[in-house]
């Protein structure tokens, strides 16, 4: 457990804020915001900035569908008195994502950023920014430097372990905003201190509680919610190329590796049937493909903390708190 600093609930004062519309919100937009069932952990004068103009219809669509899917959990995946203040969408970067998964990593990266007034929620969304599963945190005082290069694109957070994460594609507008919002959040004085549970900079979420987990966990301590072994979607992978995916739920990539592996054992007979000396060869392309969706796909099993319920694509039930 560690000590956070508890901040007011609506940190920025719509008065003094220049990027805040206080004009009277457009009514197609109102009735969006409306549409959320949870106002009471929302701050929806910082969640909605622009309620009147060209692209504010939009731009309330766009926050609303992300609100909407983390709604069924937000008793569980708040702690008392936490209000979420910001919700963005970007896709995790870094070069051996980029390496090994290709243009499949915007796909598997696509992140919902969620923040609150204690810490940075992270989920993996679809394109449209709804939460999935698969969740992290980053309480602010792990939280070393928070930078937003506005005109190149991206934003990054520096742990106070040494590790950075970049986040890459999201809108220009949101890097804006959470840029002046994370320099006012990170120098707000402490008005109280609450128990925040939390064992590294950055760590996993459990899909079923939603509790921080200590790394390499194979069972929730709090509600003993059991999470795959990555090996698990490994070996099907290495035995059937795409199979390991379809197990962690990554359809599409799935089919797409599947349709691959059909073209490499094509190639491979191809090569056989012109030349039967070369069998060694046609072996050999088919180990090759096989090994390397299976290395692929252990390293995506253990990016995060994956529900044994979830796996081959299963919805989630929906919790309540209990």
């Amino acid at each position: 457990m560690s000590q956070i600093p508890a901040a007011s609930t609506h940190p920025t004062n719509p008065e003094s804020d220049p990027h805040m519309d206080l004009s009277p919100a457009d009514p197609k937009v109102q009735s969006m915001i409306d549409s959320l069932d949870r106002t009471d952990r929302f701050n929806l004068d910082t969640l909605f900035p622009r309620k009147t103009g060209f692209l504010a219809k939009s731009d309330t669509k766009r926050r609303v569908t992300m609100l909407k899917s983390i709604e069924p959990r937000l008793d569980l995946l708040l702690y008392p008195g936490e209000t979420i203040e910001y919700v963005a969408s970007a896709v995790l970067n870094n070069w051996i994502d980029q390496y090994f998964l290709g243009i499949w990593s915007q796909t598997i990266n696509r992140t919902l950023l969620v923040f609150t007034q204690h810490r940075a929620i992270l989920l993996l969304s679809d394109s449209k920014g709804r939460a999935k599963q698969q969740a992290w945190q980053i309480p602010y005082n792990r939280l070393k430097k928070y930078g937003a290069a506005v005109w190149v694109g991206s934003v990054s957070f520096k742990l106070d372990n040494g590790k950075n994460y970049k986040f890459m594609g999201m809108k220009k507008q949101d890097r804006k905003n959470l840029k002046e919002y994370m320099q006012r959040r990170l120098s707000t004085p402490p008005e109280e201190s609450i128990e925040f549970p939390n064992h590294e900079a950055r760590d996993p979420l459990c899909p079923g509680c939603w509790s921080p987990t200590p790394p390499k966990t194979h069972t929730c301590e709090h509600c003993d919610e059991r999470f795959i072994n990555p090996r698990t979607p490994a070996l099907m992978s290495l035995a059937l190329p795409g199979l390991g995916n379809l197990y962690l739920g990554h359809t599409v990539v799935a089919v797409v590796e599947m349709i691959g592996f059909a073209f490499v054992l094509l190639i491979a007979t191809d090569i056989v049937v012109s030349d039967p000396s070369a069998w060694l060869y046609g072996i050999l392309l088919v180990a090759f493909a096989n090994t390397f969706d299976c290395i692929a796909t252990m390293y995506i099993a253990r990016k995060g903390l994956i529900s044994r319920r979830h796996t081959f694509g299963k919805k989630p039930r929906r919790v309540v708190a209990g």
